[in-house]
Parts: C-alpha cells; sequence; structure tokens
C-alpha cells in the first residue's frame, strides 16, 4: 500500500468515527487503529482511561466549541485543548515530528487520537462557557 493510500485510509477511519458515536469500538476498528497507530493507540486509550475529557461551548446560535484534555500527574495536571476535525496539537510529539519536521514521521499524536476516540465513544464532559470565556481561551491558544 503506498504511503497516499495509507494517509487517506487514516483519514477514512478517522473520519468514520468522528461521525459515529457508540459505546464501543467494533473489533476491526481495534484492529485498524491499532496497525495503523501503534503504541499511540495504546497510549490514546490510556489517556480516555485515566484522563477527563471536556468540551466548552458558548450557549449562542453560533455555537463555538473546543475540548480540552486534563491529564493527572503525580502533582498537577497537564492540559491540551483541541478543536474537532484539526488534526493539531500543542504537544511535544505534535509539534517535533508532525508540524515542524520536514519529514512527519507520523499522522497524529495520542492527543487528537483519544479526542476522535471519546467522541465516538460518548466520554466527553459538557460544559457551557459564554462567548467571552470562549474569546480568551482562543488568544490563549494562538
Amino acid at each position: 500500500m503506498t504511503t497516499s493510500l495509507v494517509v487517506d485510509e487514516i483519514r477514512n477511519l478517522i473520519s468514520e468515527l468522528s461521525s459515529t458515536t457508540s459505546d464501543q469500538l467494533a473489533p476491526k476498528q481495534h484492529r485498524k487503529l491499532y496497525v495503523f497507530f501503534g503504541t499511540q493507540y495504546v497510549n490514546a486509550l490510556e489517556i480516555l482511561d485515566n484522563s477527563t475529557i471536556f468540551s466548552f461551548q458558548t450557549p449562542s446560535e453560533n455555537l463555538k466549541k473546543f475540548y480540552e484534555i486534563v491529564i493527572p500527574l503525580e502533582d498537577s495536571t497537564k492540559t491540551f485543548k483541541l478543536f474537532k476535525d484539526i488534526n493539531y496539537c500543542s504537544c511535544e510529539e505534535f509539534q517535533e515530528n508532525i508540524a515542524l519536521s520536514d519529514k512527519p514521521t507520523q499522522f497524529t499524536c495520542e492527543h487528537v487520537l483519544a479526542l476522535v476516540l471519546a467522541i465516538h465513544l460518548n466520554k466527553i464532559v459538557p460544559e457551557i462557557i459564554s462567548n467571552e470565556k470562549f474569546e480568551q481561551v482562543i488568544k490563549e491558544i494562538y
């Protein structure tokens, strides 16, 4: 399978997961995810088991939404803000291996993959925030 076919297959699988919800992954989906992502997939499952993933959205008609993964550490937490359907994360892995790399070595990071899985598996904790708070968070990200 050529690189472009693999990338297309990964995009299709992620799109399929992002557009549907279920209580669990089908065995075929587990296999594909593991084949494509390996330890990243295992790490994403660990994030799902040990972290909280929030969706923050505004109450307005112009719905604005972002997601935040909160990973507990020994003495603190680590957070990553993400957007559905945008393959970007501020984590070191994403920055070094994808965003800043001349020859990316992976398609995405474990945090983006965990978000896709959390959306599919209904493991998101919803929160409503004001438009002002949303804009403040966006300014912090960028």
